[in-house]
């Protein structure tokens, strides 16, 4: 698509800008504001791809942002390189067999014990949503293979501490050591598209009070005889 990959639109166009100075304080706050906005779209779209992929029996181990790719015209995030349901165990294996394995978007499970599942996925959706809300920088970014590794003896992974228009989203971003105890696709929808339609409702009242109304009535000249209608 005309943007290339999420990863790559966040780091051109999020991180140069924040680390820029030009920008006045007032452009920088709007532009922060419609950012946040944004950020919390792109999860949105990349969470009902996800779901739409399990329900029609497709999976796509080890997601991440250089996995979805972003349309210039419309803003919108499509995924790629998902396989059938059948053909992820051995995907994984194979990504798993790489010199450089991406080991940082893959759970526990399959690191240590070469198991998948559909909540395999929902681990590697999360690290993706982490991903997205530090624009595209790289999760445990320093570490080797065997430090990545070594956190994974945590009961939760610390990735849930990413932070979103001065709230946690770790409701959002929680993923457990324990499959049984992560979250559905739907739950992760249901809750982003929560998130989105809170951030929305938001803009438009800010953006209400920004306007302002200044339509008034001028009492002390009425424009008609009240009288009139006694």
């Amino acid at each position: 698509m005309e943007n290339g990959t999420l990863r790559d639109f966040m780091l051109r166009n999020y991180q140069q800008k924040r680390d820029s100075e030009s920008i006045c304080d007032s452009q920088q706050r709007v532009s922060s504001d419609e950012q946040k906005l944004n950020l919390v779209r792109f999860s949105v779209d990349v969470v009902e791809g996800m779901t739409y992929l399990f329900r029609n029996k497709f999976r796509h181990p080890a997601l991440t942002t250089s996995k979805v790719l972003i349309s210039l015209s419309t803003g919108k995030c499509k995924l790629y390189d998902f396989v059938p349901e059948d053909h992820a165990k051995d995907r994984l294996l194979r990504i798993i067999a790489k010199k450089n394995a991406p080991l940082a978007w893959l759970p526990p499970e399959s690191i240590f014990f070469r198991q998948y599942c559909e909540k395999s996925d929902v681990w590697s959706l999360s690290v993706a949503l982490w991903e997205i809300f530090s624009l595209g920088q790289t999760p445990y970014s320093g570490l080797s293979g065997d430090e990545i590794e070594s956190h994974y003896g945590m009961e939760v992974i610390c990735l849930n501490q990413c932070l979103v228009l001065g709230q946690s989203l770790e409701f959002v971003i929680f993923v457990d050591i324990t499959t049984s105890s992560r979250p559905s696709f739907e739950q992760l929808q249901q809750r982003m598209r929560l998130v989105l339609a809170s951030m929305e409702e938001d803009t438009v009242n800010n953006r209400i009070d920004d306007n302002g109304d200044n339509s008034y009535f001028n009492l002390e000249e009425p424009s008609c005889n009240f009288n009139s209608y006694i």
